[in-house]
């Protein structure tokens, strides 16, 4: 048994104590929120390499002139796995399957007919879908038009057109006796055929005379033995169905499930260019994975010198921008006590003096945010900003994609329910509906000159810059002091 002495056990106790005294401010230290007086967030791409260090370079390195303010460029944790040219969209994540019939036949073939059972709906149920929206994976000719047989027999006239954003690109009056009958639809050749190239978006639609409202009802199909009948979608690789517009106007994600009485009769062009996009695919996969993890070195090395980036465990896709904000959002509120927080692109030139003088009345007590804004805004339906998820036709104001600055209040009130928040089209867009449904009573300022106008000498930011357009107005931004 050991003898201690009172000395030793006294010097024992003391380092004991010290021990965890010690440990209790470590652990105190690493949960405890700092302060900051702003916070950027600077949302980038996993290989914006350059991008990020021409900001550290410029204006981020006047960022001291704010005392206590932070920057952090915000990145995916992940690549896609995918090389973008085998995406369905460079904005996603998404696979393009190309079978071994795309590259081998070119048979003329329809996005939708009836008959078939296998993963067919009832029209019964889905008998309204008047519209389709669609995208060209690899160019296609447009041959006819088709809708479904029954409802032309009911109808007094009928217009089928085709669209994309900006005009129609074809239309024809559609009755009985143009028709020819197709697996239970009426087919209307085109007098042109139409080539719809790779990355066309468009809608092919049913307009009706007033005549016609409520004509297309549930029971269209009552005495006609349509409890049968069921749809059929093709899966051709070429075409990929975004959405479909109901009768009254409502768009709604596509689904296997839902049926369509309009259509498109097709034929896939240049199938040869198609084949030799898969045969060189194993070379593009093994090529972008080497890209991926030259990617992950890299950015390892670059927060080992710089610490300033934040990753988010998600991919890192265009698509991902809104729940990339959102994440952004959560964090700064979990990890800092901070008076304001700033949201801006990796291409955006921020003017320290001029967010500096436009903080400096501001104490940010309240629930605030500043930006340029847009009101009334259409729910885009193509582009990549597409929007099916929001059930308006006009957003609620949002603020310019390029950048807003809010109160931490703000960016509190939105991150405790960020979890529950949906995410939409656009990241600017989501942000403003996360604002109208996170917190009342938000003041909301428009700041005249926060983007270029001719009325102003300045503004606050200058948008989608490449290197050396940063580098040109980093230089202008020092000739002024």
């Amino acid at each position: 048994m050991i003898q201690w002495s009172t000395r030793e056990a006294v010097v024992v106790v003391f380092l004991g104590l010290l021990f965890f005294v010690l440990k209790d401010r470590k652990f105190a230290s690493e949960n405890k929120l700092s302060t900051e007086h702003l916070v950027i967030g600077v949302l980038s791409s996993r290989d914006h390499f350059s991008q990020r260090e021409i900001v550290r370079q410029t204006w981020a390195s006047h960022l001291h002139h704010i005392p206590n303010s932070k920057l952090v460029f915000v990145l995916g944790e992940t690549d896609c796995h995918l090389h973008p040219v085998d995406r369905k969209s460079v904005y996603s994540c998404q696979e393009w399957t190309i079978s071994e019939r795309d590259v081998t036949d070119s048979r003329s073939e329809t996005f939708v007919k009836l008959g078939g059972t296998i993963g067919g709906q009832s029209w019964n149920k889905f008998s309204c879908n008047n519209g389709l929206g669609f995208r060209i994976l690899h160019s296609i000719v447009a041959e006819a038009f088709s809708i479904r047989s029954d409802v032309i027999k009911r109808l007094h006239r009928t217009l089928i057109i085709l669209q994309d954003a900006d005009e129609v690109l074809e239309s024809v009056i559609v009755d009985e006796k143009k028709c020819t009958e197709e697996d239970g639809m009426c087919v209307v050749k085109l007098e042109t055929s139409l080539l719809l190239p790779k990355g066309f978006e468009g809608e092919v639609l049913i307009q009706m005379g007033a005549e016609d409202e409520g004509v297309c009802g549930e029971n269209i199909l009552k005495d006609n033995g349509g409890d049968n009948m069921t749809c059929q979608w093709t899966e051709n690789a070429a075409v990929d169905f975004k959405y479909v517009r109901t009768r009254r106007d409502v768009v709604s994600n596509w689904k296997s499930s839902i049926c369509s009485a309009v259509s498109i009769k097709f034929r896939v062009t240049e199938v040869e260019n198609l084949r030799r996009h898969v045969d060189s695919r194993p070379v593009r996969t093994k090529e972008w994975k080497e890209h991926i993890e030259e990617n992950k070195l890299k950015i390892i090395e670059e927060q080992r010198k710089n610490q300033d980036l934040l990753l988010l465990p998600f991919q890192d896709i265009y698509s991902n921008l809104p729940q990339k904000t959102k994440n952004f959002l959560m964090w700064v509120t979990q990890h800092k006590n901070t008076t304001f927080v700033m949201k801006v692109d990796d291409d955006t030139f921020v003017n320290v003096r001029e967010l500096k003088n436009l903080l400096a009345g501001e104490k940010g007590e309240d629930l605030m945010w500043w930006s340029y804004f847009h009101f009334h805004r259409s729910v885009p339906i193509y582009g990549k900003w597409a929007d099916t998820r929001y059930p308006g036709l006009t957003y609620p104001t949002f603020p310019s994609g390029a950048g807003y600055l809010m109160t931490g209040s703000l960016a509190e009130a939105i991150a405790t329910i960020g979890p529950s928040l949906p995410l939409y089209g656009g990241e600017d867009v989501s942000v403003g509906i996360w604002v109208t449904v996170s917190a009342q009573d938000v003041k909301m300022v428009d700041v005249p000159c926060w983007l270029p106008h001719p009325r102003c000498p300045k503004s606050v930011l200058e948008t989608q810059l490449s290197e050396t357009q940063m580098k040109i107005y980093w230089d202008s931004y020092l000739q002024e002091r």
